[in-house]
């Protein structure tokens, strides 16, 4: 062999060996890319919210997926939340007296009283009527239902069966 043909022979060795390793390095990049684009699979709820197979409801408020010492209740169809959760993230301007086992919620010109397990309430010492009273589980813990509440401030609740999941979003604010 002549030396032409020996460096004819190094440079194709080295252009193929070039081009295998751009293929190599191309299809890595490629499969990176594949990786981050969404896809249509359906998630596995234990993978999005680990736990969720257990029996408790899960609670997202405002997009944030919440720890309750006291989860929702249903009762009838109804969805009743923790008077304290209620007082805490969506109206203090309730209050809760454990001794008469009382909701109050007072506006510049009303004071309304409901007692825990009653369908009368009482609006400037009015008595009306509820459909749905506050009701204690015997565990000690208030609960009020989620139709009664909607009377009082502005969310709107989700509620996925399925999954045992409620949402809560504050109409109040505007969501992107």
């Amino acid at each position: 062999m002549n030396k032409k043909t020996i460096i004819f022979a190094i440079k194709s060795v080295l252009l193929a060996t070039i081009l295998v390793l751009i293929v190599f390095w191309i299809s890595n990049l490629y499969q990176s890319f594949l990786i981050t684009l969404p896809n249509f699979e359906k998630a596995i709820i234990d993978d999005v919210l680990p736990g969720i197979s257990e029996d408790y409801m899960y609670v997202i408020y405002e997009g944030e997926i919440l720890d309750l010492e006291n989860e929702p209740k249903i009762v009838d169809e109804e969805i009743y939340l923790p008077v304290e959760f209620v007082i805490d993230k969506l109206n203090d301007h309730f209050y809760w007296d454990d001794n008469e086992q009382t909701l109050t919620y007072t506006t510049r010109d009303e004071v309304i009283r409901m007692k825990t397990d009653e369908l009368t309430y009482f609006v400037n010492n009015e008595p009306l009527t509820l459909s749905l009273p506050i009701i204690s589980f015997g565990d000690g813990v208030a609960y009020m239902p989620v139709q009664l509440l909607l009377k009082f401030s502005q969310y709107k609740f989700t509620y996925n069966e399925t999954i045992d999941l409620l949402m809560i979003d504050d109409l109040m604010i505007k969501h992107a």
